[in-house]
Formats: structure tokens, sequence, C-alpha cells
């Protein structure tokens, strides 16, 4: 599952109702981090996120999610 969740990996919605126990949230460990998929008013929030069935996880496996990171300018100038 792949999107735009309007929540954080730990909120209720997510961690309750979605994850369960077959599915792994690939993205909590961005919210641990000062950074994320969106900024608002200075603040990162992790509302994309990927969320995968834990059978794909096993020894053999190797899944990576880089997170870009752009030079992301907080001051803005209005004309």
């Amino acid at each position: 599952i792949l999107g735009d969740f309007n929540d954080q990996p730990s909120d209720e919605n997510i961690t309750n109702h979605l994850i369960k126990t077959d599915f792994v949230n690939l993205s909590l460990k961005f919210e641990k981090e000062s950074t994320g998929t969106v900024n608002h008013k200075g603040e990162w929030y992790v509302f994309d996120q990927i969320i995968i069935s834990k059978h794909l996880l096993s020894s053999k496996s190797f899944i990576s999610i880089p997170l870009f990171k752009y030079p992301f300018n907080q001051t803005r100038t209005t004309a």
C-alpha cells in the first residue's frame, strides 16, 4: 500500500486500523528522524507511507526506501 494517508505512521488510524498483524509500515523510521514527506509551518510530517505485507520480509529480502532530501528553504519572501 503506497500513498498519502494524511496521518503519521504512529497515529491510531494507521497502527490500530490498517497495520494490524500482517503488515509492516516501512515509513515508520522516518517519523523518528527530523525529516518527512510534508513540511507545514516548519514542522515535518510523514504522511506519504509505504506499507507492505510481513511475508515480503525474510532473511533473503532486501527492501530499502530512501527519502529524497530536497534543500528545503523555510524562509519565504513576499513581493
